[in-house]
């Protein structure tokens, strides 16, 4: 029987499995193939606009010279260029030459500033959140659909898993040698497109699912409600200080910019005697700034104004946010507005496992520890887009004569072990919630629909 003769039933329970697992791959890989190849298209871009621009503009050059003017007076340039503003951000500059931003907001709008530090002159003003990072970010984040988009991506990342696992049986050497699987085989035709589809695929499969797994970690059901949850600092670990009713997730602006670890952890508030000293004069932008550095918050790091009477001064530094390329030196610092005191101070070694593991996953996926990780982003990147393109060629070179059929591999009769293949099926229904919704939805159409429509289930296979 050959690979073309998609009506033949396979015969050996080897060859069964293994045109049940083909299949699957088949059906799998046709709902998420068009996501692939937009979540690794915008990967890319959001990797080389961060490394050439930055994603707020913070790569912005000036001249730099011999003395550094006062925070304060760097904010009251930003604030005076834009009309009715409020200061509500201050993101120190990465090197002494590079500009230093301030987010400025106005009636609801907020507008980054750049300011140089050595002048205290505005360099330029733009609407935070417009640029072309954020466009690509939108389409990565939530395909621009927000809660619907985000629930797709994440049905399709779960699936992906599948799409690996099946994609792995398939092409795992079985008596051959691994340099078949490893070494593409010269030749020609479908041949050759089936041995790079599946070389290229085993190399990436370790990446792939590292990727799938820092990014599913985001998503709002397997990450917010399963992972996440039981993975967050506990603010039980701060010494007695007052929690606000907000998490650090309010922190959160159009964009996620508080450490993974810490996004359903409580906040810390101001307004009480608790704490270890800190600033021993008034509190003000200048003093607290004097404080990050004291407490070995050097070059790049983001400090946040309080908001409201029982906020709280927050200075941090992460990776996932591109202040630093080491997420090991991840740290976030509340103190209190009113008394200076040192509330809270979180570094990578308060983490959880779980946290200290998405804070390397996320600087792994978002390529932020260094150029070198941006280029081997890349090359993951444009790995998932060649195996989307020669899974559509391979299905093209095989497709049948007879148009108006998918020419999805056979399922095989009476399929051996099939027993184990649904406890693997419940087992991912109650890892990936989502992916299970996808199966159960499938095998609900396919009862309630297709089996009444023979004609539309003939297209479909």
């Amino acid at each position: 029987m050959t690979m073309t003769d998609t009506d033949a039933q396979p015969q050996g329970s080897a060859n069964k499995i293994y045109f049940a697992a083909w299949r699957w791959h088949f059906y799998t890989g046709l709902f998420v193939l068009p996501f692939l190849t937009i979540l690794a298209f915008s990967g890319m871009m959001m990797l080389w606009i961060a490394w050439i621009d930055g994603r707020d503009g913070e790569r912005t050059p000036v001249i730099p010279q011999g003395t550094v003017q006062a925070v304060s007076d760097q904010a009251a340039a930003a604030v005076a260029a834009v009309p009715g503003g409020m200061l509500k951000q201050y993101v120190a500059p990465r090197t002494d030459d590079r500009a230093a931003l301030f987010r400025v907001d106005a009636d609801g709008d907020a507008t980054m500033v750049a300011v140089d530090p050595y002048t205290a002159q505005v360099i330029e003003t733009f609407p935070r959140r417009s640029g072309w990072y954020d466009f690509f970010d939108g389409i990565h984040g939530n395909l621009m659909l927000g809660v619907t988009g985000d629930r797709i991506l994440e049905t399709a990342a779960s699936l992906t898993l599948m799409l690996v696992a099946t994609g792995l049986y398939m092409w795992w050497p079985r008596g051959t040698g691994w340099r078949r699987a490893l070494v593409p085989t010269l030749g020609s035709g479908r041949n050759l497109w089936k041995s790079l589809h599946g070389v290229v695929g085993i190399w990436m499969s370790v990446f792939l699912v590292l990727f799938l797994i820092s990014g599913l970690a985001w998503a709002g059901i397997w990450g917010g409600k399963i992972v996440q949850a039981w993975s967050q600092f506990p603010a039980e670990k701060w010494d007695n200080v007052p929690l606000s009713d907000d998490t650090h997730a309010s922190m959160n602006h159009d964009r996620r910019e508080v450490p993974w670890a810490l996004e359903q952890t409580p906040m810390p508030a101001s307004g009480s005697a608790e704490g270890i000293d800190g600033i021993t004069g008034p509190v003000t932008l200048d003093s607290v700034d004097g404080l990050a550095r004291a407490i070995g918050f050097d070059a790049r790091y983001q400090l946040n104004l309080p908001s409201g009477d029982t906020g709280v001064w927050t200075l941090s530094r992460d990776s996932m946010s591109n202040d630093s390329t080491a997420p090991t030196t991840d740290r976030t610092v509340h103190v209190d507005q009113f008394t200076g005191k040192i509330l809270a101070d979180v570094r990578y070694e308060d983490y959880s496992l779980a946290g200290k593991a998405m804070a390397v996953g996320i600087a792994l996926h978002m390529g932020t520890l260094g150029f070198w990780s941006v280029l081997a982003n890349t090359l993951v990147c444009l790995s998932v887009l060649f195996l989307s393109f020669s899974s559509v060629v391979l299905w093209w070179k095989r497709r049948p004569a007879k148009a108006g059929r998918l020419a999805a591999p056979p399922m095989p009769r009476e399929l051996p072990l099939w027993q184990g293949a649904v406890l693997v099926g419940l087992a991912v229904c109650m890892a990936f919630p989502m992916a299970g919704l996808a199966l159960l939805t499938v095998l609900a159409i396919d009862l309630l629909i297709l089996s009444r429509l023979p004609r539309l289930r003939q297209s479909l296979t």
